[in-house]
Formats: C-alpha cells, structure tokens, sequence
C-alpha cells in the first residue's frame, strides 16, 4: 500500500513540473464605437504555421459597431510552451503598425490550464475600456 501511496505522490509531483500547456482561450474584441481596428497579437509561442516572430502579427480588421471573437485560439499556439505569453494590442485606419506598441492599448492574455474566455471591450477613439477572463473584470 505504501509504494502505491508513493507511486501515486511521484506522479502528482511529476505532473506539476511539466510545462504549461497552452489553454482554451477564445478572445472576443468589442467595438461599441464609430472606429473600426486592426487587431494584432503578439506571442512567443506560435505554432509552426504561423510567422515565427515576437513581433506583432496581423490579424484582420473588426469592423464599426460590432465584436469578432476567435474561438481555440490555443490551436495557433505550441501546445507545450514553457512561460507562454500572449499580448493583443490594436490599430485604427491610418496608423503605423508601430502604435500597436502603445503601452495603453496592450493586453496580456494569460493563458493557463483551464478554459479562458477573454472580452476586451473597447471604448471611444482608442482606449482599451475592460477587459474581463471568464466574466470577472480584470486590472
């Protein structure tokens, strides 16, 4: 019974020393104004599919008025990643892709072993208004 006991334990140890995978996380990005954004994400994690850069990537336009939400965004990341990071930033028409480094418009997305649901909620012009994981608001 003891080295079932201890079997048991070495497993539970072994398992916490693995690396984070990445989670289930679907991001949803509202824009409740007359200014339509070019999303950008940011990560070190990327699958083999995706450019293999820190930088910034593309990830479309979101038009006025509405909300666009990416659902298993994990599937664009490693499964396996060691301290994975994963930030979403955002441009409006007109702008360099430079301003999507503007510390004020940076969210960091923390993805973790459980389901995630991220809603960064914009506000007028280009201020990041709120942002909630799973319904609880975030700082």
């Amino acid at each position: 019974m003891k080295s079932i006991n201890r079997t048991i334990l070495a497993a539970l140890v072994a398992g916490t020393l693995l690396p984070l995978h990445a989670a289930a996380v679907d991001i949803t990005v509202k824009v409740p104004s007359g200014t339509g954004i070019k999303p950008w994400f940011r990560s070190n994690c990327w699958v083999s599919d995706m450019p293999q850069t820190t930088d910034w990537v593309d990830f479309g336009f979101i038009q006025v008025f509405t909300q666009f939400t990416w659902t298993e965004f994990e599937v664009l990341m490693k499964a396996k990643c060691r301290r994975p990071y994963l930030e979403l930033s955002y441009t409006v028409a007109g702008e360099a892709t430079y301003e999507a480094s503007n510390p004020r418009r940076i969210v960091a997305i923390k993805p973790t072993r459980v389901t995630d649901a991220y809603v960064v909620t914009l506000g007028s012009g280009t201020t990041v208004k709120d942002v909630q994981l799973n319904g609880i608001e975030q700082e």
